[in-house]
């Protein structure tokens, strides 16, 4: 019976220890992430640099404009939603698989010829989905990450989103550049990672990003301190 006892008290205080080793090593990386991000800031675009930005023919003529990109959980775009101009859609947007995309430095260019292009963009028809639409339900907007309130999981609103920072080379969501910290400066700005540490939370007619609770006293001591360097 003893020994039972005791197996059981190793097994209740391993697992413990494991949970709470796991637990440290999450807040551990996220201090990580948090300072590099703010740290490197500068090596990073914004999202607001990508909106309107030309989309092109294979003949580097412009066909339409970038209107949003809708990422998945993990930060990733999935669907850049275009408007474009080749082709009276009546102001409906056209949503397009990224990958299907390639992009340089001042465009996005879509694989279509100008000789055959209402021909081609005929075919595009068959994607013309409302942003909002069916297929984009588990997918967040770039466009409106832009001034939701970040807050603390009892609802107190810390500061607000400003820009959305991302990857130069694929667009990738990595953060978002927060204004308004009461501890702060106003003209200073800290970045937060996002997705990794904010969760979208549904509050009526606006949806907030609610900071984890195992990040709450990472960042009020950095918002208090400043981001260390």
């Amino acid at each position: 019976m003893k020994r039972l006892l005791l197996a059981a008290a190793l097994f209740s205080f391993t697992s413990f220890h494991g949970v709470y080793a796991s637990e440290t090593d999450n807040v551990e990386s996220y201090k990580k992430e948090l300072i590099a991000l703010n740290k490197n800031i500068g090596t990073y675009y914004f999202a607001q640099d990508s909106l309107k930005k030309p989309i092109e023919n294979l003949e580097h003529q412009q066909i339409g404009t970038v209107q949003d990109f809708l990422i998945n959980n993990q930060g990733e775009v999935q669907t850049l939603i275009a408007e474009l101009n080749a082709m009276d859609l009546n102001g409906t947007p056209l949503t397009l698989a990224y990958n299907d995309i390639s992009q340089n430095s001042d465009a996005y260019q879509i694989a279509l010829n100008a000789e055959n292009m209402e021909a081609e963009l005929a075919g595009f028809l068959a994607n013309i989905e409302v942003a909002a639409g069916a297929s984009a339900e588990d997918l967040v907007s770039t466009r409106r990450l832009h001034g939701r309130d970040i807050v603390l999981p009892n609802g107190e609103s810390i500061g607000q989103v400003e820009n959305v920072i991302t990857n130069k080379n694929n667009d990738h969501v990595v953060g978002v550049l927060v204004k308004g910290f009461s501890t702060r400066p106003e003209y200073e700005r800290i970045a937060l990672p996002y997705p990794n540490g904010l969760k979208i939370k549904n509050t009526g007619f606006s949806n907030n990003l609610q900071l984890f609770e195992d990040y709450v006293e990472i960042i009020a001591q950095y918002s208090a301190e400043g981001i260390p360097h």
